[in-house]
């Protein structure tokens, strides 16, 4: 859109569900270097009035501005550093637009009620009192709500709008399709925003340059790089994507065997773009398959249709593999190789030792003859013999799960980060407990977006200053457990900051002198997830405590005001407060212990001197300052001091703020009068 608020292109359509949708242009626009623009998009439902795609937070607000988010998918802290001024707007009619930071939501009381009620109504959706477990949990989960809701005011922020607007260079070429397969009746087709440019293309790299007159069929695998050319002057941008030709393939394998319900389907294991790999029990002798496929199938000489059973394939012992041939119209033929594992050995993947048997005899690699119960984590990703009938069967012994040693990130108070699927496996057993007794650490992790927006996508665990504990990922899936590590989690530094150096900042704020603080306000959600957070960590709930109070330096009762509440870094306290402060963490240090910050008296604007009143020694007190600053000498007044007696805002004190300050004290005297 232009300065004219005139619309340079307008594109027209209709989602029919919801979801993220790309669009394209009718037209490009073409844009000059460091030129501004806006992208506005208006919405309409037939059935909705709330249709802007908006993050936004939940969170109720007490009294003393202690702040709790009710939901977990955006937290409000997050909303606001990720949303900044003069990013997203919305209009109710086109003309008048509101910056989504302007925009904060207090919920009234018949609302805030109204929500409550459908916060509970969704923890006894689906359940009855029957269901003894989930009815408790329920309850609860109603008893802390109400709890919540009674702290303070329910509020909203509003983030960002998720629309984004890509651009692409002039004199890039574009592609018809996105990279990867075309079936054999399509072409891929060029093109680029310049009508008067002509194209050129080379394949894999090739010394050899095509002029582009129209769209080319994909019959092997190649890599297309095609520039434009102006005026016989060749574009500086290179656009390159790959393609290879449609083939046909499975969508899934399924299968069912002799030991199992016709209609207890099991699915193989891709393990390659065309080898699907199937694990059956000893106990079984065949394997019958459901073709997952659209295509036509061929097993040896028997054709079969798409998504049909196949006939019973025999599985001895050891692996059979199978050649599945897939045709269809308008792709390449192709081959599919299935491997069925039927072992004789059967591994119990949490303990590391064979379970079951049904050979003569095992032999490890070293020539030591294994039996039932035999430990076999020594040779975790090894083959075994076996023998049965005077057969000798290779058995793959599983491969133990690999974790890295993990680093502490001391801001996070979490060692990390690692991936997903780590994260599902990860266990945990804390102080001093025997290391046979694990339990799952999901309740410690949390997501690498929290930590840092590099580690988006990854993951990593919550840690106390000063615990110990050992970790290990769990087998299963096919592999063994990993080794267990040790961890001996460094104590938080036990020096708190100084109260002494707490001044007086304006008459709402008293502020230390340097940012190397974090300040937390009392919460009144504590004692409700104390037990839960003990349970999550590993803990007893005298475990639990005892650790919070070595790792904050707060007697029992202070620490459960502040457990689960946030710390942030600044340095200024609000007056009339009371809160708890710390030292901020650094590379490679906890944030400190905490120190207990008792409320600091307000200050009247116009009181100068902090004595409680408003009269004519502070207004003398300011005259005497601007008579000093104005002929060049320095004033007597503190900062604070200042910002105090600065009662019309301009920033600095003159004969204006002194007689405001003598309408107040005339006004107060008359009125003790």
């Amino acid at each position: 859109m232009g300065s004219v608020h005139t619309p340079s292109s307008v594109t027209k359509g209709k989602c029919d569900i919801t979801g993220f949708y790309t669009i394209d242009l009718d037209e490009p626009v073409v844009l000059d270097d460091n030129e501004k623009f806006s992208v506005v998009v208006k919405l309409y439902c037939e059935e909705s009035p709330f249709v802007l795609p908006l993050e936004s937070s939940l969170y109720v607000e007490s009294s003393a501005n202690a702040r709790l988010d009710i939901t977990t998918l955006a937290d409000d802290s997050r909303i606001r550093s990720m949303t900044g001024r003069g990013e997203s707007f919305f209009s109710a009619d086109g003309r008048t637009w509101t910056d989504v930071c302007d925009e904060s939501v207090t919920y009234t009381e018949e609302e805030k009620q109204y929500l409550l009620d459908s916060f509970i109504s969704q923890l006894y959706d689906g359940i009855d009192e029957s269901d003894t477990e989930l009815w408790r949990d329920a309850q609860q989960g109603e008893k802390n709500y109400k709890k919540i809701f009674d702290m303070g005011d329910i509020k909203t922020n509003f983030g960002n709008l998720t629309l984004k607007a890509y651009a692409e260079p002039v004199g890039k070429v574009s592609f018809s399709h996105p990279a990867g397969a075309v079936a054999k009746d399509e072409k891929v087709e060029l093109y680029c925003g310049n009508e008067q440019g002509e194209i050129y293309y080379s394949a894999d790299n090739d010394e050899v340059i095509t002029k582009y007159e129209g769209g080319f069929a994909i019959t092997d695998a190649v890599k297309i790089s095609a520039y434009v050319v102006n005026d016989s002057v060749k574009g500086n941008i290179v656009s390159e994507r790959s393609f290879y030709p449609k083939r046909a393939a499975f969508n899934w394998i399924g299968y069912k065997t002799d030991k199992y319900d016709y209609y207890d389907l099991k699915y193989a294991s891709r393990t390659a773009e065309n080898e699907y790999t199937i694990n059956i029990p000893e106990e079984c002798s065949y394997v019958a398959l459901r073709l997952g496929t659209i295509y036509d199938t061929e097993i040896g000489s028997v054709k079969y249709s798409p998504y049909q059973w196949t006939e019973q394939i025999p599985a001895d012992y050891g692996e059979t593999t199978v050649e599945l041939k897939l045709t269809g119209e308008n792709c390449k033929d192709n081959t599919v190789t299935l491997h069925i594992n039927r072992s004789l050995v059967r591994f119990d993947e949490e303990k590391g030792i064979i379970s079951v048997s049904l050979a003569d005899s095992i032999l490890s690699p070293d020539g030591q003859e294994l039996t039932v119960g035999s430990d076999v984590l020594e040779y975790a990703g090894q083959t075994l013999t076996a023998l049965k009938n005077g057969k000798e069967i290779p058995i793959k012994v599983p491969e133990r799960a690999l974790v890295t040693e993990f680093k502490i990130n001391y801001r996070a108070e979490a060692i990390g980060p690692f991936s997903r699927e780590i994260s599902e496996k990860l266990e945990i057993a804390v102080g001093d407990s025997d290391i046979t007794d694990f339990r799952s650490a999901k309740g410690r992790i949390i997501s690498g977006e929290d930590v840092s927006p590099e580690d988006n996508g990854l993951y990593y665990l919550s840690v106390i200053p000063g615990e110990s504990f050992t970790l290990r990922a769990a087998g299963g899936n096919g592999i063994f457990s990993s080794e267990a590590a040790r961890y001996d989690i460094p104590d938080a530094p036990s020096g708190i900051p100084d109260l002494n150096k707490l001044r007086l900042y304006d008459e709402e704020s008293y502020a230390f002198d340097e940012d190397i603080y974090e300040i937390a306000y009392e919460g009144y959600f504590s004692e409700i997830i104390l037990e839960e957070m003990a349970f999550q960590y590993g803990y007893s709930c005298d475990e639990f405590e005892k650790l919070m109070e070595k790792r904050t330096g707060l007697d029992k009762d202070a620490m459960h005001k502040i457990i689960g509440t946030d710390y942030r870094s600044e340095s200024r306290i609000k007056a009339e407060t009371s809160c708890y402060v710390r030292y901020c963490a650094t590379d490679s240090a906890f944030a400190s212990a905490t120190v207990y910050v008792p409320k600091q008296r307000s200050v009247k604007p116009g009181d100068v001197n902090c004595d409680g009143a408003v009269n004519a020694v502070d207004a003398s007190m300011v005259l005497t300052y601007y008579a000093l600053t104005s002929t060049g000498n320095i004033g007597q007044l503190t900062e604070a001091q200042v910002r105090i007696g600065d009662m019309d805002e301009s920033g600095r004190l003159n004969a204006v703020d002194a007689s405001m300050i003598l309408e107040i004290y005339a006004y107060n005297s008359i009125g003790e009068k």
